[in-house]
């Protein structure tokens, strides 16, 4: 009863806080005190663990719109907190219980199956990924990433031995999973526990080295670990003697290695690496500053003032290291500036000679020369824009020079070749997904082996717009694609600054008929799609003839014969028949003038019900046989 009325709550104010401190609580003192599993078994369902991944999902959404609209967070924060930790708690109770062989037959069957329903739910998954993506220091706890950390590790120990033990409906690489991981965003916030390590417990501190050997060795990807905080942590651990385990100690061995190998070969591309967060804060900084300045009227400093002191260390750095390679070329100071520009420093020419003359690097009689030649090479560049512009307005034309029909093949094409095909994969499957949720939700199917993915699940089932929630890197980036924002405009999709949201949404109207051919769109239906399309199709023959069924003329219908005639009549017709055969009724005089109490006309309603109803139940025997 209590899962039918979180799923399906529509009018009822219920705070679920309640029942998430009661899973984290109990199931606490259930491991501690080693409750049989039969005893706590409807705890554990697919059920439950698709409603704290719809939790946790839509309460890191509304965390975000309320960090956008300067609210409190405290009770937003909370509760995803307290969600990561019943999920901990539940998957820590599966473990021992993969782990005990006393176990009932019927216990193993039931859990082999909600074993498989987990492996097989997207949501859950990618739920902590989207957590650690999303985490922000100043605003979460280091304790919270904690948590979701150790609770990551410990679901994808568990998903590796259920994949062992051939659980697995679906295909699933794990390696592809990990490799959402190995980005530089993800493993930034993992060198803030890395830099607590003397503090953490050998859990934490097992959990993050592997994640961490993961992506530099099987990923392959040991770059996005040459990061300023991880490295300084990386030498403190070295020169300190700190207890660490082989496969630790070979790690910050490897990631050094990898970092003084990368100075030495590319010192440009390493630098850029370790000052690729600096980079973003240091173009805010100055964009911000750009604008005061344009607010106040004020005006930029003249080309001979010295300004050393809008120039920062990490700057001066930069500049040096540039300098010191390209101070050979004729044209150094226009090269330093492009290169500037890929740290995010907008810095003019005349910026850089009147300030490497001001250190003494450029001697004074050569920068009148400088600037005299880049004012030639301005003009020259002006003239390049100007022609080049036509160029790069040139897609936006393609686009509205297009007819309709042709924008969305024309954006597939362009994703693809973009690299975005994935997105477009993953687009599609979403659609599939919402269709299959309100093709259960809609039939009544109980029977499926096929596991609903609880996001959809849960949006559906409280007629709500269904959303497409960002879940890697990857899936952020092309939602400011213009081709992809274009794509799912055409589709009709909602756009987050449409309904003040943070991700796009599936109308909540859209048939399942609807989504299926918005799905194909993109490129053909997905082999394994988790409902018949046959039987899918006639239904929809079905409810297409109803509706294109010719309606008689309501004043000759006297008697209840005529409903004989219709097929099976959908929900949304019941009333208008209804309606049109009362006034009818109405208009023959058939409940009679001294009839006042109106039981006649009752009467004739409930008549007509078990009319309307034996169609139904005719037409649905004949569909069968």
């Amino acid at each position: 009863m209590l899962q039918y009325i979180l799923i399906n709550r529509k009018k009822i104010v219920l705070d679920d806080v309640y029942l998430l401190w009661l899973i984290a609580f109990f199931l606490k003192f259930a491991r501690c005190q080693k409750v049989p599993l039969k005893t706590i078994r409807t705890v554990f369902s697919t059920k439950i663990f698709g409603f704290l991944v719809y939790e946790g999902v839509s309460n890191m959404e509304y965390l975000l719109i309320a960090q956008r609209k300067k609210q409190d967070l405290a009770n937003t924060l909370r509760r995803i907190h307290m969600t990561v930790d019943a999920l901990r708690e539940m998957l820590q109770f599966l473990k021992i219980c993969q782990e005990n062989t006393e176990l009932e037959e019927d216990d193993i069957i039931y859990l082999d199956r909600l074993k498989g329903d987990l492996t097989d739910m997207y949501d859950l998954r990618q739920f902590f990924l989207l957590l650690t993506r999303y985490f922000q220091l100043h605003i979460h706890s280091l304790k919270f990433l904690c948590d979701v950390v150790v609770t990551n590790h410990l679901f994808l120990l568990l998903m590796e031995m259920w994949m062992n033990g051939g659980l697995v409906r679906r295909n699933f690489n794990m390696l592809d999973h990990i490799r959402q991981f190995a980005t530089v965003e993800v493993m930034k916030n993992y060198g803030v526990l890395v830099e607590n390590v003397q503090y953490n417990n050998l859990m934490v501190n097992n959990c993050l080295f592997t994640m961490m050997h993961h992506v530099a060795g099987d990923c392959g990807k040991p770059e996005v670990l040459l990061q300023v905080h991880i490295l300084k942590t990386f030498l403190d651990i070295s020169e300190k003697d700190i207890i660490m385990t082989q496969e630790m100690e070979d790690l910050i061995e490897y990631v050094l290695q990898t970092f003084v190998l990368a100075a030495e070969n590319n010192p440009l591309t390493c630098a850029m690496q370790l000052f690729g967060e600096d980079k973003q804060q240091a173009t805010a900084e100055q964009s911000s500053s750009e604008q005061s300045v344009h607010e106040d009227g004020s005006k930029m400093m003249s080309d001979g003032e010295s300004d050393t002191d809008k120039w920062t260390e990490e700057e001066e750095d930069i500049l040096m290291m540039l300098y010191t390679e390209y101070q050979e070329d004729c044209d150094f100071a226009q090269k330093i500036r492009s290169k500037l520009e890929d740290f995010g420093i907008e810095k003019s020419v005349d910026e850089i000679v009147v300030y490497l003359t001001a250190l003494g690097w450029i001697p004074s009689e050569h920068k009148e020369k400088i600037s005299s030649e880049e004012d030639s090479k301005s003009k020259s560049t002006c003239e390049m824009d100007q022609s080049e512009k036509p160029l790069e307005d040139s897609d936006n034309k393609d686009l509205s020079s297009l007819k309709e029909s042709e924008v969305i093949p024309y954006c597939i094409k362009q994703l693809n070749k973009d690299g975005f095909d994935s997105c477009v994969e993953w687009l599609k499957m979403q659609f599939c997904e919402v269709a299959y949720t309100k093709y259960v939700s809609m039939y009544n199917i109980s029977t499926s082996q096929e596991t609903e993915e609880p996001i959809a699940k849960h949006y559906v089932a409280q007629n709500k717009s269904v959303p497409l929630v960002l879940y890697n890197e990857l899936q952020e980036h092309v939602i400011h694609n213009k081709h992809f924002v274009r794509l799912i405009s055409n589709l009709g999709l909602h756009m987050p600054e449409d309904v003040g949201m943070i991700f796009p949404r599936i109308p909540h109207w859209w048939s399942i008929q609807h989504l299926v051919d918005s799905a194909r769109q993109l490129g053909g239906i997905p082999i394994d799609l988790k409902f018949d399309l046959t039987a899918l199709k006639q239904e929809s023959d079905v409810q297409s003839e109803v509706t294109d069924v010719r309606m008689e003329d309501p004043v000759t219908c006297t008697t209840h014969t005529h409903l004989n005639s219709y097929k099976r009549l959908p929900n949304t017709m019941w009333m208008d028949v209804i309606q049109q055969i009362n006034k009818t009724l109405v208009n023959e005089k058939v409940y009679g003038e001294d009839s006042k109490n109106g039981d006649n006309k009752n009467g004739c309603l409930e008549q007509i019900a078990l009319q309307v109803n034996k169609a139904d139940r005719t037409s649905a025997m004949e569909c069968g046989e």
